[in-house]
């Protein structure tokens, strides 16, 4: 009987090398820049405070040996930052190498697996009645599921070798960078305040470029030959880090030297004489800031499977009374087609930075399948000083999302800028108190983005009347709110609501509903839990947990294979003709609020087909 049994592919090559031996060698790399650390220290520390000590040697030979003390020093620094540089890109291929070989390993094992199994399905073959036609449709059927099995592992070990070699060229590039030591002193070398590829930026510049406006920052830095650009990323990181106007790969590599300079300054003065407490809030957002960059380095993007670009576009880890301030984006904003700002809302902090990086690489995985052909950014916004701690009350009014909303609106002109002509299609999303953020932003000195989205929203300002208040047209304002999130039930309905009474409390109008005249789309929550209410009230501490519950409904938004997460994907790539519309809310005057999306079940969405 003739049955037509799969061939099994080889077995995979495991990668050749050993990952203990690499771990080592970057444990080497590691205490040599410890050393050149501690040496271009003594250079710059001891080795100039002992001139003139105990009136010793003074005068103009003095003076010159402590100027020549300089170079020497930065040499030091230089060799330290490359051999650091080299040793964190060995530690990533260390543990990558461990990963493939096992998976080279359990993938060798599957194939002696398929191997025997293809055997014995042969040897039933040949001794098989060639009339039995039970016999042939059974064998047929087991060759037809093998061959799936196959054609599985074909693509599996196919993709091990792809990572494999990416691996290996993450290495290959990261050691290009520092083909020697001299390299890396050039680099660093304009530390120097005498460094003449400074000296003439700061020429073109007229000065330090802090006075610049977002668009002559542009022009600036387009002016700047390669080496004045990395001289000034070098000597002044806190300013092209947080420069508006400038490109979002240069502001993250300044942003980034900031990160490890306040680390390793922090770091040395606590264990010196301890920090006081706003030093305490500065570390330990620094280090949040360096964990959540690290939970990133590896990940691929889900398409291409390039590595995926994390930028720090600004950091000040002291800011809002050391709440800080942290700008992060999955994917390059230098170049991406599609870019969503995300403005988080109450209790937002940079010790927050994970949940909501976590969201974003959520919309960002889910927006590359809602379009495979454009690139995209998604951004965290955590630039304001949102309601937290013990200035939580504070959500209650508007005036964190006012003075949050210029800056918001202040950040998006700034980034704009940097793109000059090159303009992506920009959205610009709000959740909770952020969408009231975002409405300020949108409506003081105005944003010009495509597309505005407000999610789980209190309310959009009391200054908004209708979506086309917010400047960019009610067509292009969309509005999420799911019928068991709390929260989207604070804004105001109908003709009496806090906005109408004295004083400010309030944050405005209900955006869901019919006469704002926003967009609004799906995004209910599977298993909702706010009007799952038991008939006896549950006291004590069942209470508190249906409270939990019920909140956790407001934190949903982005939620893997939510209609809001689907929904949100469609508007950030453009595709609107994706969105799934929902009915608008509504307060006739003779009833109360009435919320169609009530009385239809949650379903579950993916733009990467049925979840």
């Amino acid at each position: 009987m003739t049955v037509a049994v799969p061939t099994v592919p080889p077995a995979p090559q495991r990668p050749a090398g050993d990952p203990a031996g690499a771990s080592a060698w970057a444990d080497g790399l590691r205490l040599a820049a410890s050393l050149c650390d501690e040496r271009g220290e003594w250079i710059g520390g001891e080795a100039v405070a002992m001139v003139g000590r105990d009136d010793g040697w003074t005068g103009a030979a003095a003076a010159a040996y402590r100027s020549s003390t300089y170079r020497p020093q930065v040499a030091a620094q230089s060799a330290a930052t490359a051999l650091r540089t080299v040793a964190t890109a060995v530690y990533a291929y260390a543990d990558a190498l461990a990963t493939l070989r096992g998976q080279a390993d359990d993938l060798t094992e599957r194939r002696a697996n398929l191997a025997d199994r293809a055997s014995d399905l042969r040897a039933l073959a040949r001794g098989a009645d060639p009339e039995d036609l039970a016999l042939a449709q059974s064998l047929a059927r087991s060759a037809a599921g093998l061959r799936w099995e196959v054609d599985a592992y074909a693509r599996a070990v196919s993709a091990l070798t792809a990572d494999t070699r990416a691996a290996e060229q993450a290495l290959l590039d990261a050691l290009a960078r520092y083909p020697d030591l001299a390299t890396a002193q050039s680099a660093l070398a304009a530390t120097s305040g005498n460094d003449p590829a400074v000296a003439s930026a700061l020429v073109k510049a007229g000065g330090l470029p802090t006075g610049l406006s977002p668009d002559e920052a542009r022009d600036w830095w387009a002016g700047l030959t390669d080496a004045e650009r990395d001289a000034m990323v070098v000597e002044h990181p806190e300013i092209i880090g947080s420069l508006d106007g400038l490109p979002a790969d240069a502001r993250d590599t300044a942003n980034r030297l900031l990160l490890d300079r306040d680390i390793e300054t922090l770091e040395a003065r606590e264990e010196a004489v301890g920090l006081d407490v706003d030093e305490r809030a500065a570390l330990a957002n620094a280090r949040t800031v360096r964990d959540q960059l690290a939970s990133f380095v590896g990940q691929r993007d889900p398409l291409t499977r390039e590595p995926l670009v994390a930028q720090l576009y600004d950091y000040e880890p002291g800011a809002f009374g050391g709440d800080g301030r942290a700008l992060v984006s999955l994917g390059d904003l230098t170049t991406a087609d599609n870019v969503a700002f995300f403005v988080p809302g109450l209790t937002t902090t940079v010790g927050s930075l994970g949940t909501n990086l976590t969201a974003m690489n959520e919309l960002y995985q889910e927006s590359r399948y809602a379009d495979a052909n454009a690139s995209t950014a998604c951004m965290v916004w955590i630039g304001y000083d949102a309601p937290s701690d013990l200035d939580s009350l504070t959500v209650a009014t508007e005036g964190r999302a006012r003075a949050g909303g210029a800056m918001l609106a202040d950040d998006v002109a700034g980034f704009l800028a940097s793109r000059g002509a090159d303009e992506p299609n920009l959205t610009v999303i709000g959740h909770s108190y952020g969408s009231t953020t975002v409405a300020h932003g949108a409506t003081g000195t105005g944003m010009d983005a495509d597309s505005i989205v407000l999610l789980g929203s209190p309310g959009a300002g009391n200054n908004v009347d209708h979506a086309s208040d917010l400047g960019i047209g009610a067509e292009n304002v969309y509005v999420g709110s799911a019928n068991s999130d709390p929260v989207s039930w604070l804004g105001g309905h109908g003709w009496v609501n806090l906005e109408t009474l004295p004083g400010d409390l309030g944050l405005g109008n209900d955006p869901a509903e019919d006469d704002f005249g926003a967009h609004r789309f799906q995004a209910e929550v599977a298993d909702e839990t706010m009007w799952h209410v038991p008939t006896t009230y549950p006291p004590g501490a069942a209470a508190a947990d249906w409270v939990i519950r019920a909140l956790d409904d407001h934190t949903s938004y982005f939620r893997e294979n939510s209609e809001s997460l689907y929904n949100v994907a469609a508007i950030v790539t453009g595709h609107e003709d994706q969105i799934l519309t929902a009915e608008h809310r509504t307060d006739p005057w003779y009833r109360s609020v009435q919320d169609p999306e009530g009385d239809r079940d949650a379903t579950h969405q993916s733009h990467q087909g049925t979840p």
